[in-house]
């Protein structure tokens, strides 16, 4: 499920995917904008992911999620990062 989650921001909900599914997603997704034949300017998006086993509160969760786009961001953008890596590095 995709949805807008505020300006420039989506969210992509993923059912039972794991850190490593949620990170493969994530890259797919980056680099199929990244090599898409935008015409006015090249086109990148920073991803950040948060994962939870069991029952977890949707804004914990959500903030996770925040906190890594930020890293992502923050690191140089064009990368996904995943709030459980503090020093996952950048994967673009």
């Amino acid at each position: 499920m995709v949805a807008r989650y505020g300006g420039e921001e989506f969210a992509v909900i993923l059912p039972h995917a794991r850190t490593e599914a949620a990170l493969r997603t994530g890259e797919r997704l980056r680099r199929a904008v990244a090599a898409a034949g935008w015409s006015k300017r090249t086109l990148t998006i920073s991803i950040g992911a948060g994962t939870v086993e069991g029952e977890a509160q949707p804004a914990a969760l959500i903030g996770a999620a925040d906190r890594a786009l930020y890293r992502a961001k923050e690191g140089g953008r064009n990368q996904v990062r995943h709030a459980s890596r503090e020093n996952d590095g950048a994967r673009n």
